[in-house]
C-alpha cells in the first residue's frame, strides 16, 4: 500500500514537473517571438531611413549638387 501511494506521488510529481516545463517553454518563445518582432521593427525602421536617405542624395545628384561618387557611397 506504502509502495502503490509513493508510486502514485512521483507520478503527480512528474506530471507537475511536466506541466511546468511545458508552460516555460511557451513564455519562452512569446518572448522569442516578441524580441524577433522588435528586430524585424527596427529593421524595417533602418531601411526606410536608409532609403530616404538615398532619395535624397539621388534627388541632390540629379540637380547637380553632388558628384555620383556620392550617390555610389549612400
Amino acid at each position: 500500500m506504502n509502495a502503490a501511494e509513493a508510486n502514485l506521488r512521483a507520478a503527480e510529481a512528474t506530471r507537475i514537473a511536466c506541466e511546468i516545463e511545458a508552460i516555460s517553454r511557451v513564455q519562452q518563445r512569446c518572448y522569442e517571438l516578441m524580441r524577433r518582432e522588435a528586430e524585424q521593427k527596427a529593421a524595417e525602421e533602418d531601411m526606410s531611413l536608409t532609403k530616404q536617405i538615398r532619395d535624397r542624395m539621388q534627388i541632390r545628384y540629379d540637380v547637380g549638387e553632388t558628384a555620383r561618387f556620392e550617390l555610389i557611397r549612400v
